[in-house]
C-alpha cells in the first residue's frame, strides 16, 4: 500500500540529522490466517488494538519539539484519525500515568455507551498515597462529560502533556464512521457487537492537528466503502486539504499491481508531507518540521511500474493507469453507491447514517486532482 511505500521513503535522518522514527502497524485484515482476513478485513475486529498500541508508543517516545505525524490507508486512517481524536481529548499521558491508560481508554471508547456497567479506570485507580480512597469521583461512564472530569483531574496532576499534531495524512477513510464494514457480515455471521465501541472514537478535526490531507477515489462503488470526509469545525485553525483522485478505493490507497495511479496520489501526499505544497505561514524553523523524504524514491516506483508494462502491455501514460473493478463479491452483497464529491451530510453518530435531508458539509476543502481531467481529455 502506499503507507508501506511512504513510510519506507522516509528517511532515518533529516538534513539537520534529526532522527525521523518511523512506527508501523501492518493493515487489518492483511494477516495470514483466514481468521484475520475474513474477520479483521470484513469488521474491523482489531482496530481497538492498534488505536492503543499507537497511542502507547507515542506516550512512551515523545519529547517536547518533536512532530508527530499520523499516516493511514482504509481501516489505517481510522486508526489514525481516531489516534488524532484520543491525543486532542486526552493529551498524551506520561510514563507515570501510563499505567492507567488502559482503563482510561475503555472509559474514553464506552462513553455514551447507555450498556456501558461504570468507569473502569475510577475502580482501578487508587491514590498511592492513600490507598483506601480513590481519588477521583464515582459517576458512571456512559456520559462523554464524565469522561472530561477525570481528565482534568489529571491534567491537574500533571500528567497528561498537550500536544500539537503536525498533521494527519490519509488514503480513503470510509464507512459512514471510518469503518468500512459489510452489513452482510454482521447479519450472517452474527458479527454487530464488535462495531458498538467504535461509534464512540473522535475522528473529528481536532484543534490540535495543525494539518489534515486526505486522498480520495472517484471511481470506488461499494456502499460500505462511502467515504468519511473531514469538514473542518468552526473556529478551526487547521489547514485542510482533501483531493479527488481517479480509480477505486485501492487504486488510490495502492496494493494494485499496475501502481501507476497510486503513484500519483502518492506523490501528492508527499508533497503536502514535506510542507512543499502548500502556502505556508511557517517560519524557517517551523519549516524543518516537516518529513524529509528520498529525493529518488518516486522515481524509483515509476520506474518499477514501467517495468511491469513492459511485461504487461500496453504501456499506459500518466493519469492512464489501470482502474480496478473493486465491485466483486462478497462486497457488492451491499449493493452500489456513487460517490458524490463536494455533496456529503454530517454522520449521526448514534447511527452511523447520514443525515438525509439535512445540511451539506461545509468548508470540506475538496479538490480534484489534475490527472481527473488529463485522464477525462485522454479518454481514459
Amino acid at each position: 500500500s502506499n503507507v508501506t511505500r511512504i513510510s519506507r521513503a522516509i528517511k532515518p535522518e533529516d538534513s539537520e540529522h534529526h532522527a525521523q522514527i518511523v512506527y508501523y502497524q501492518a493493515g487489518i485484515g492483511t494477516g495470514l490466517g483466514l481468521r484475520d482476513r475474513l474477520l479483521g478485513g470484513g469488521t474491523g475486529l482489531g482496530l481497538s488494538e492498534h488505536i492503543r498500541e499507537a497511542y502507547y508508543f507515542l506516550a512512551n517516545n515523545y519529547s517536547p519539539g518533536d512532530s508527530i505525524f499520523l499516516i493511514g490507508f482504509s481501516r489505517g486512517s481510522f486508526t489514525a484519525r481516531s489516534v488524532g481524536g484520543l491525543i486532542g481529548n486526552l493529551g498524551l499521558l506520561n510514563k507515570t500515568g501510563l499505567p492507567f491508560f488502559y482503563e482510561i481508554f475503555l472509559d474514553w471508547e464506552n462513553a455514551g455507551n447507555p450498556d456501558s456497567k461504570g468507569s473502569s479506570f475510577w475502580e482501578h485507580y487508587q491514590d498511592p498515597l492513600n490507598p483506601d480512597r480513590k481519588s477521583m469521583p464515582q459517576t458512571p461512564s456512559n456520559d462523554p462529560a464524565r469522561v472530561y472530569e477525570y481528565l482534568n483531574e489529571y491534567r491537574a496532576k500533571n500528567e497528561l502533556r498537550d500536544v500539537p499534531i503536525r498533521a494527519i495524512g490519509v488514503w480513503e477513510t470510509v464507512g459512514a464512521l471510518g469503518i468500512p464494514v459489510n452489513p452482510w457480515f454482521q447479519k450472517h455471521f452474527g458479527l454487530p457487537g464488535f462495531l458498538h465501541e467504535y461509534k464512540w472514537l473522535d475522528t473529528k478535526l481536532s484543534d490540535n492537528v495543525e494539518n489534515a490531507f486526505q486522498a480520495l477515489a472517484l471511481d470506488e462503488h461499494r456502499a460500505p466503502f462511502s467515504p468519511a470526509v473531514w469538514e473542518k469545525p468552526e473556529g478551526s485553525h487547521t489547514y485542510l486539504k482533501q483531493t479527488w483522485f481517479p480509480g477505486a478505493h485501492s487504486n488510490v490507497g495502492g496494493s494494485y499491481d499496475d501502481t501507476a495511479t497510486a503513484d500519483i496520489s502518492l506523490a501528492w501526499m508527499m508533497d503536502q508531507l514535506s510542507g512543499e505544497s502548500q502556502d505556508s505561514t511557517d517560519t524557517p524553523l517551523e519549516k524543518k518540521d516537516w518529513i524529509e523524504f528520498y529525493d529518488d524514491y518516486l522515481d524509483t516506483q515509476q520506474a518499477l511500474n514501467k517495468v511491469w508494462y513492459e511485461r504487461n502491455p500496453p504501456v499506459r501514460g500518466w493519469s492512464l493507469g489501470t482502474i480496478y473493478n473493486s465491485f466483486t463479491f462478497p462486497q457488492s452483497l451491499a449493493g452500489p453507491l456513487i460517490r458524490t464529491p463536494g455533496r456529503y451530510r454530517v454522520t449521526n453518530p448514534l447511527t452511523g447514517m447520514q443525515k438525509h435531508g439535512g445540511v451539506l458539509m461545509r468548508d470540506t476543502h475538496e479538490f480534484i486532482h489534475a490527472s481527473v481531467r488529463a485522464r477525462m481529455d485522454l479518454g481514459g
